[in-house]
């Protein structure tokens, strides 16, 4: 692989990984220091504790897409 295209996958993983952490954020995960799988599993399950309104659910299921689209990205590109 080329390094432009090397530098688009990672730019790509960048995007990617600080919009689950976004996602991860509003749906009430706040803590930095945990990685980014930990912060993805803590926020699914304040997710669903019963409290989510409407936009949590459209949050949940945007952060799992953009968890798998990551683990995806990762797998095929960087393993």
């Amino acid at each position: 692989m080329d390094v432009e295209r090397a530098g688009e996958h990672i730019a790509e993983a960048l995007k990617r990984t600080a919009r689950v952490r976004e996602l991860a954020r509003a749906l009430g995960q706040r803590d930095e220091r945990l990685s980014l799988k930990e912060r993805y599993a803590e926020a699914l399950a304040l997710a669903g504790d019963g409290s989510a309104t409407r936009l949590g659910k459209c949050n949940r299921a945007e952060l799992e897409a953009e968890m798998a689209a990551v683990e995806q990205l990762i797998a095929g590109k960087f393993l």
